[in-house]
């Protein structure tokens, strides 16, 4: 009952529900992230498969959020979170019928890649703009900080059984674990979570390309927000495009199974989970500048290591420290975008920079899962670091302008 209490005085009396729907949405889509990925370098053998259906699924990312993004601000989010999670579950359903009825992998991973990855997308953005509406303005990093929760939450769960499931029963049984966990997501989101849309009124009558028109020109006249917005992604594109590393990294360089595989997917997302935890707390009496600082020197680090590392152990350590140290740079950045953008236009803006990182993330898992395959699998480490070191050089650059916008 004192945690309950706890977090909706951090959320408001909505939290509950959002919260536990989720945890349960992440462990499904968690568990159809890792799990197809495996089952791509288990069957092909090859990371440039993994790569070029990360950039094939990116690309198809772009391409639906681009369309859905003026939409967000219009209707309900919660309704457009469970048209997500039905839409998902009947894919998972399906990849798991085609592949029993020995489809071509070919064909089932590429349709995976344009179905199934627009998908996630579009509710991991619009779940992050419903957390907006629902968090008190003051309340951001606490509120990314739960938030952060449950998406860890899922994953720790997820990653666990992910890879005993798949180790004893397959690709087939594990999607249909998927579905059921975004269906029961499904049952357990309130439509009213949320109450009335923020925007609805403002949106009132106004068709598709009006809001996309009105959004185009917010967009032009807080050029600098975007940029800044972009950067915000970064950690974002890291942990994801990680999951074209992982794989090939435990199979082929540590030589391992699926086994230490969800382990590892377990101890980051249990690393992440504990962000989720500590920032809000360390935020209290740590200038939220050098707190990003650090954070942005220790990811940068962390990620170096793993091209040093050779044992299992030491791959264990240090994805455990960089779910820490990347999921909580991640809080403190989205906060921080969150206090400068509007909220009328928040989730437009949300679902737009992720279609426009889901081409850099596009070119980035591809050329990665391509280096991987050419030269070393630990280099593919070595890239993410160095995108990370990027986006710490974009952050500070947009200082200046980022002062201007604080209220």
């Amino acid at each position: 009952m004192k945690i309950k209490q706890y977090y909706n005085n951090i959320l408001g009396e909505n939290l509950g529900s959002f919260l536990k729907a989720n945890i349960m949405a992440f462990i499904g889509l968690n568990i159809g992230i890792i799990g197809v990925n495996w089952f791509i370098i288990n069957v092909t053998g090859q990371n440039r498969i993994l790569g070029v259906y990360g950039a094939v699924s990116l690309i198809a990312s772009f391409c639906a959020l681009l369309f859905f993004g003026s939409l967000a601000d219009k209707y309900n989010k919660i309704k457009i979170l469970k048209f997500c999670l039905l839409i998902e579950a009947f894919i998972f359903i399906a990849a798991a019928g085609l592949n029993y009825l020995n489809f071509p992998v070919i064909f089932l991973i590429y349709g995976l890649a344009v179905l199934s990855m627009p998908v996630m997308m579009l509710y991991a953005a619009v779940s992050r703009a419903a957390l907006a509406q629902v968090a008190p303005a003051q309340k951001l990093i606490k509120g990314n900080s739960v938030f952060e929760i449950a998406i860890q939450c899922g994953a720790v769960l997820a990653a666990l059984a992910t890879g005993f499931i798949y180790h004893g029963f397959g690709f087939n049984v594990l999607m249909l674990t998927a579905s059921f966990t975004l269906l029961l997501s499904y049952i357990m989101l309130d439509e009213d979570l949320a109450g009335t849309d923020l925007n609805s009124k403002s949106h009132a009558g106004k068709t598709y390309f009006e809001n996309l028109k009105e959004g185009l020109r917010y967009f032009r006249e807080n050029k600098v927000l975007l940029l800044f917005g972009l950067i915000v992604f970064f950690p974002g594109i890291v942990i994801a495009a990680s999951n074209t590393v992982i794989p090939g990294y435990v199979e082929q360089f540590l030589k391992q199974d699926s086994r230490v595989y969800g382990a590892g997917e377990m101890f980051f997302a249990s690393g992440a989970l504990l962000s989720g935890f500590l920032t809000a707390w360390v935020s209290s009496f740590i200038k939220k500048e050098l707190l990003q600082f650090v954070l942005f020197v220790l990811s940068a680090a962390v990620l170096f290591s793993f091209s040093l590392n050779r044992f299992v152990a030491g791959f264990y350590i240090a994805i455990f420290l960089s779910g820490l140290f990347i999921a909580s740079l991640r809080i403190i950045l989205n906060a921080k975008f969150m206090e400068l953008t509007g909220k009328e236009f928040l989730g437009r803006t949300i679902v737009f920079l992720t279609a426009i990182t889901t081409v850099f993330q596009a070119a980035l898992v591809y050329f990665i899962g391509y280096y991987m395959d050419v030269f070393k699998v630990t280099d593919g480490y070595l890239i993410l670091t160095i995108v990370i070191l990027a986006g710490f050089a974009g952050v500070y650059i947009l200082k200046p302008e980022q002062k201007k916008r604080e209220p």
